[in-house]
């Protein structure tokens, strides 16, 4: 080598974001179970219960600060043995889950 060293171009590689940004624990629940929400920003999210057939169960307003957040579903203790989705709506993205109620 005599000194002609060349370096390639510098290339930024930025990896994806999860689209995981919820989670639910326990599932299967019994009575009640916590989700985590995941937000960049403060926000307002829609908590939406959901029989398989689509008909609303449970609709739940929530106010979202930056960073993570915990919202306790306990209104359930009624529902049957079952699936159920669960839909988080914010500003920035929508998610569905599927929970499972069990004895």
């Amino acid at each position: 080598m005599e000194g002609n060293a060349k370096f390639s171009d510098v290339i930024e590689i930025t990896p994806r974001q999860s689209n995981l940004f919820v989670a639910v624990s326990p599932n299967p629940f019994k009575d009640a179970f916590t989700i985590t929400v995941q937000s960049a920003a403060r926000e307002n999210a829609v908590v939406i219960l959901s029989d398989l057939g689509g008909r609303q169960l449970l609709k739940k307003n929530e106010q979202l600060l930056s960073g993570l957040n915990v919202v306790q579903i306990k209104e359930n203790g009624n529902l049957p043995t079952g699936s159920y989705l669960l839909t988080i709506i914010t500003s920035q993205k929508t998610q569905t889950i599927k929970v499972a109620k069990s004895n």
